[in-house]
């Protein structure tokens, strides 16, 4: 079963959105083994909730 995540309203399958990821975090001389999409969604959760967004947004 293929992942996939909402770019807009279009499909993308996870594995492309991790190749961008990594593609980018290896262009600004970041390990790109350290970070996957998780990543970002649980830093983006607490970002927004220390920004005092509710949590039922």
């Amino acid at each position: 079963m293929h992942k996939d995540v909402l770019v807009g309203s279009k499909q993308m399958r996870y594995s492309r959105a991790r190749e961008i990821l990594r593609d980018k975090l290896s262009a600004i001389g970041l390990n790109s083994n350290v970070y996957d999409l998780p990543s970002f969604r649980s830093g983006g959760a607490t970002a927004a909730a220390n920004s005092g967004v509710a949590d039922n947004y």
